[in-house]
């Protein structure tokens, strides 16, 4: 009709169909005719004025939709396309407290509040309000118990809130009632794993892939509990059935190299690593895990040019800069290691091995008054020092500072008693260390 400029009769109904369709595929100029031709016949249609807010946002003319928004509310304050329409505007404005205020109050109007909740449980999740977005979505998986999204949706909320107990609660009563929905288990799986459950995360994927045996996903994060737990053919099995599933894929590549290096298997992961850059030339994990397979051969120079092309990368990763400063440390180039690892810890205040490396590297030229400064204000950035507090005993019983020493290995002690191995993984001498056995002794003695 639009191209060969003939007339037909629609009903509005038909109209709004019509333009909706050119909303949804972008169809910007056949829009734009349809629209004029619907406020023609029918020009006090409020879902056609709704709509041509909604073509005008389409066309970046956000404030004068906003205008012609505001005026239809002001005539229809409780229709839910007006308040809808309002709350979408808003929200691409990056308003979302007011985008969440004519949600509410579109929820109290429409008779079919599903796509309200789901609009607002997003809004609350752009404004970082997750506990409030899990208590809409649980709502609302109540009115549509069968809808995957709304499930995928509350598992990523309960995941951003940290609200891990909760959702192995809600996803065991959820899968006792719908024992056959595969994702139910797997996201009761990443629950159970987020804890550390590790046998119950694995039988939750179990029954994932007994209903759905190419549950690519399931299979991956099954590989993910095996390299956690230290079991890596296992793990290496997964990742490889993942890659026959999905197809060659980078980041599957990176964690079967991955799996390999934590085997002591250098040969194969550093294949896997490079397996995966030739997926993906910019997967900066894999140039530093091949960094990390030079560094363990004692091949200095090939794994500072493995950081330095993932730093090409990201310049701006801590940990590709604190690598960068061990490899620097290993090749005895100690003043740009210091630089390194000092960029490091600026990019990452908590970076607690960037900081203990920096100590380290000033330690190893003879400054053990630099290295103390280091682990000082180390102290003061870090929200869990507990061991850089280890460390700086360490070095005072190093260097024969034992009052000093004592003093600040009791208060370690009294922090975390079972971060202690870390003085030793550090210097293994110190294990025979006459007075700071007595220390630790006498400590244990007095507190059990």
């Amino acid at each position: 009709m639009i191209q060969e400029d003939q007339h037909y009769f629609f009903d509005s109904s038909e109209f709004i169909e019509i333009i909706d369709f050119y909303l949804m595929n972008n169809q910007k100029d056949k829009l734009k005719i349809a629209l004029e031709m619907g406020r023609e016949y029918f020009p006090m249609n409020i879902e056609l004025e709704i709509r041509e807010a909604q073509f005008n946002i389409l066309n970046n003319k956000r404030e004068l939709a906003l205008e012609q928004l505001k005026s239809l509310y002001a005539l229809y304050p409780d229709n839910p396309d007006v308040l809808l329409s309002m709350a979408a505007i808003y929200s691409e404005l990056n308003r979302h407290g007011e985008a969440i205020s004519y949600l509410e109050l579109a929820l109290e109007v429409d008779e079919n509040p599903e796509h309200v909740l789901l609009s607002l449980a997003m809004e609350y999740q752009q404004i970082g309000q997750f506990r409030k977005s899990v208590s809409v979505l649980k709502r609302l998986i109540s009115m549509r118990p069968e809808d995957d999204f709304v499930l995928n949706e509350l598992a990523h909320v309960f995941d951003a809130a940290k609200s891990y107990d909760e959702s192995i609660r809600f996803f065991t009563r959820y899968a006792d009632d719908h024992p056959f929905n595969a994702f139910a288990w797997f996201h009761l799986g990443n629950a159970y794993s987020s804890q550390k459950k590790y046998n119950e995360a694995l039988e939750a994927y179990d029954y994932t892939l007994a209903i759905d045996p190419e549950f690519s996903s399931a299979i991956f994060n099954r590989g993910h509990v095996f390299l956690s737990t230290s079991r890596y053919n296992e793990a290496v099995k997964c990742f490889e059935e993942t890659l026959q599933i999905e197809g060659k894929d980078a980041v599957t590549l990176y964690f079967i190299g991955e799996a390999w290096f934590a085997a002591g298997k250098l040969d194969k992961a550093q294949q896997y690593y490079s397996e995966s850059i030739e997926a993906d030339a910019n997967h900066m994990e894999s140039r530093i895990g091949l960094a990390f397979v030079y560094n363990d051969r004692g091949e200095y120079d090939q794994a500072l040019q493995q950081i330095e092309q993932a730093l090409r990368i990201e310049s701006t990763h801590s940990e590709a800069n604190q690598i960068k400063g061990d490899i620097l440390i290993n090749l005895n180039r100690f003043a740009d290691a210091i630089d390194a690892l000092r960029k490091a810890v600026l990019l990452d205040t908590q970076n607690v091995d960037a900081w203990l490396i920096l100590s380290e590297a000033t330690m190893l030229q003879d400054d053990a008054e630099g290295a103390l400064k280091v682990l000082a204000e180390a102290e003061k950035a870090v929200e869990e020092p507990v061991l850089i507090i280890y460390r700086k005993a360490a070095y005072l019983f190093e260097t024969d500072r034992y009052k000093e020493g004592e003093m600040v290995l009791l208060t370690a002690l009294e922090m975390n008693i079972a971060e202690l191995n870390s003085v030793f993984e550090y210097n293994a001498e110190l294990r025979e260390h006459v007075v700071l056995n007595e220390i630790i002794s006498n400590y244990k003695k007095t507190n059990g």
